[in-house]
């Protein structure tokens, strides 16, 4: 990705049409990024609970990346254009916030409906997260799922949440950090 103008753009392997990275990630997404004293968990201070390397440990294992910009190119193979590929992964990473956001009001809530659209919510951060090679949200959003389906407390909710703001950290970094 090379800065014009103020815009951060896509080049090298996935030069093609511009598209700006910020319009794409969106306004919410965006702002989460820029306010690192919360997170989208209600008043949880992000950097102290993302950050927390005995948490994400316990939930990730370390050898697995945050992105793997090879799945978006393999994408791009099978959808119409690199571009198609590239903006699906951006619409993820717009939706993410307030998936978050959303996922964490329905577990408070435990009423049956919301109890159903958490665990619709973890199915589709699982899959999507594989779709746009995000293995490590991929992983621990696979492991809250688990837990949910078991019964069992989620203790790597806050490891989802610091997985997905390493994710949009990641997207909306130098270039070399989603192109390696």
């Amino acid at each position: 990705m090379g800065h014009s103008g103020g815009r951060l753009l896509r080049t090298g392997p996935f030069a093609g049409p511009e598209v700006d990275f910020f319009d794409g990630l969106g306004a919410s997404a965006v702002a989460w990024l820029k306010n690192k004293r919360t997170s989208a968990v209600s008043g949880v201070p992000a950097l102290a609970r993302a950050a927390s390397t005995e948490a994400l440990e316990d939930c990730v294992p370390a050898n697995l990346p945050v992105h793997r910009p090879e799945v978006i190119t393999q994408l791009g193979e099978e959808l119409a254009t690199l571009a198609d590929a590239l903006r699906y992964r951006d619409n993820f990473a717009r939706l993410l916030p307030k998936r978050i956001r959303d996922l964490e009001a329905d577990l408070r809530s435990k009423s049956s409906k919301n109890l159903e659209d958490a665990e619709g919510t973890l199915l589709s951060l699982n899959v999507g997260a594989t779709m746009v090679g995000a293995p490590r949200l991929q992983y621990v959003a696979d492991r809250c799922l688990s837990d949910f389906r078991g019964g069992r407390e989620m203790s790597c909710l806050p490891a989802l949440v610091g997985e997905a703001e390493r994710f949009l950290m990641l997207l909306s970094g130098p270039e070399d950090a989603t192109l390696d």
